[in-house]
């Protein structure tokens, strides 16, 4: 591959690279709890959709900025699940 090949291959992987980034990655259809845990950081429970996909139940960290952080991803039926599992515990 010659120099101008190389120079091209490296345009369209860079051009790629910034359409990915314009790509908006998730929407947050619905948040039922937001808390801060820290300066920066806050839990969402939320109804997410990830790159334009079917939206699924989280409970996942997120920064301030809109960052996502570390969590749990559910189906509908899951979350139903969590949620009765939680109502049944004894907390002491």
């Amino acid at each position: 591959m010659d120099k101008e090949d190389l120079l091209i291959k490296n345009l369209v992987e860079s051009d790629l690279k910034i359409k990915r980034k314009d790509r908006k990655k998730y929407t947050k259809e619905r948040i039922f709890i937001s808390f801060p845990i820290s300066e920066n950081y806050e839990i969402e429970v939320a109804k997410v959709s990830w790159f334009n996909k079917k939206a699924k139940y989280e409970i996942r960290k997120w920064k301030k900025d809109g960052t996502a952080g570390k969590g749990l991803t559910m189906d509908k039926e899951a979350f139903i699940n969590l949620i009765n599992l939680i109502k049944e515990m004894e907390i002491e």
